[in-house]
């Protein structure tokens, strides 16, 4: 039986960028945590914090239990972190969480000798149970080390159908005030029912969507506006998945009489579950900005991906998006499985023929648990090995191909990189103008700063620069 009374909480850090909103899986955590009566505190380290500021804290708060939330970039640096602790504080029980955890599974315990336990898929009820002293084998989706140093794996816990029942964040312990942008982010509904070849959501979050009521999601909005804040980004992978529930989001946000509001869906939505009187209803409601993931403009390649969409449908959701206001940033990938020179300029194609927002870009990265992995190991495609790319320190570790495709090279698909940079530059210096247009000739100047190396530089990496603009934006907007 194990004995722990105080957790710490961790979002390790996996590029080097500072975010602009605490974790809500994190808060996730914290918030049951203190439900049922366990003391804990937290400590984001990607608030560019060192190994030493957190050995501080742990010296400072004494836990029982290092509960860790862990990305698979950079995985082998928070190895070493966590092995240092261990010999640091060798009493520490150290559980690791989060979509690392999902997808390496009992290797993390072979590979970390500092970690304890792992925690698979969804891990609320999974931490309080090893918190509240339950019998290791009796704990669903805990991996853990015996002490004959075998691991075992317990079986996978179902997952919460229920989303109502577990208390939205309040980050009570956080230090939301170091966050670059005064926002908060909603995580309204859980899974994925796709089945694209390089997403690794339904891996730890299953494949069926679960969603929280609109009174609960109006709930969590509410309590923090109450706090004085505005703007907000749904970090669902599937938001409009059920669109009668959107509409209730908005007739109950729109109830309670909060006044002015953003939400911005960053995670993207499905094109197929829109249609112009949503997003018409979306944007009444303070809904200005989404990302939708085209992927490719080629049928070819969205069949190849495994999308389940007609790029038809794709392209009405943007006309319909932007047609009511809502700013539109495209996603695309480079570097899928037979991608031709051809499929790309289809691309390229696409994402001028909208006045977006931006046109966004990424190479293709395998993942482990993917399709997408499993088809490069079998071909032995990788460029670049899988422990190399997903141990990058760069922060823009998505310009550069890892994997060899059919049809086109290495330094093409870099070329195919540099064409979306340009298009997206142009998109986000005219969108900038369309917002700023009303102030004339000082409008366009503003605009071309703005979205100028210099000008994104202090927006992104200036906390104080990034919350005046935001204040502006959403004061004008």
């Amino acid at each position: 039986m194990s004995h722990y009374k105080r957790v710490l909480l961790a979002q390790l850090a996996s590029l080097k960028f500072s975010p602009a909103a605490p974790y809500a899986g994190t808060g996730y955590l914290g918030e049951v945590l203190y439900s049922g009566g366990i003391e804990y505190s937290a400590i984001d380290m990607l608030l560019e914090y060192s190994t030493s500021v957190l050995i501080k804290k742990i010296k400072y708060f004494n836990p029982d239990i290092l509960a860790v939330s862990m990305m698979t970039i950079n995985y082998k640096r928070n190895y070493e972190m966590l092995d240092y602790l261990k010999q640091q504080y060798p009493g520490l029980a150290i559980v690791v969480g989060g979509p690392h955890a999902s997808a390496y599974k009992e290797s993390i315990l072979s590979q970390c000798k500092g970690v304890d336990f792992v925690a698979l898929n969804e891990g609320e009820e999974t931490l309080v149970e090893l918190a509240k002293n339950r019998d290791l084998q009796s704990i669903c989706g805990l991996i853990f080390r015996k002490n004959n140093g075998n691991i075992e794996s317990n079986p996978i816990r179902k997952f919460n159908e229920n989303l109502d029942s577990i208390p939205f964040p309040t980050y009570r312990f956080f230090e939301l005030g170091k966050y670059k942008q005064h926002e908060i982010h909603l995580v309204t509904s859980r899974g994925c029912p796709y089945n694209c070849t390089f997403c690794t959501v339904s891996t730890s979050l299953g494949k069926r969507v679960r969603a929280r009521s609109a009174k609960s999601v109006a709930d969590e909005i509410e309590f923090w506006v109450r706090k004085g804040y505005r703007i907000f980004g749904i970090a669902d992978d599937n938001f409009t998945f059920y669109k009668d529930r959107v509409y209730q989001i908005c007739d109950e946000i729109e109830s309670r009489r909060l006044g002015k509001l953003e939400f911005r869906c960053h995670n993207g939505i499905r094109p197929d579950r829109v249609d112009r009187d949503l997003l018409k209803r979306m944007k009444e409601t303070g809904f200005g900005y989404i990302q939708i993931s085209v992927e490719s403009a080629s049928q070819r390649m969205l069949d190849n991906m495994r999308k389940g969409e007609k790029i038809e449908t794709i392209a009405r959701a943007v006309e319909n998006a932007i047609a009511v206001g809502i700013e539109v940033q495209l996603a695309f990938v480079i570097g899928t499985q037979d991608e031709t020179w051809e499929d790309l300029e289809a691309s390229f194609s696409f994402a001028r023929k909208f006045p977006a927002w931006r046109a966004d870009h990424n190479h293709l990265y395998p993942y482990p648990g993917t399709e997408l992995f499993e088809w490069a190991n079998a071909k032995n495609a990788f460029i670049i090995q899988p422990e190399e790319y997903l141990n990058d320190d760069n922060p823009d570790y998505k310009s550069v191909p890892v994997m060899e495709t059919t049809q086109l090279s290495k330094e093409r698909r870099i070329q195919a990189g540099k064409i979306f940079q340009q298009i997206s530059k142009e998109h986000y210096t005219q969108a900038v103008y369309r917002k700023l247009k009303r102030f004339g000739f000082v409008g366009w100047i503003a605009a071309y700063f703005f979205t100028s190396s210099m000008g994104q530089k202090l927006f992104y990496n200036n906390k104080l620069c990034r919350r005046i603009m935001d204040t502006i934006r959403l004061s004008i907007s």
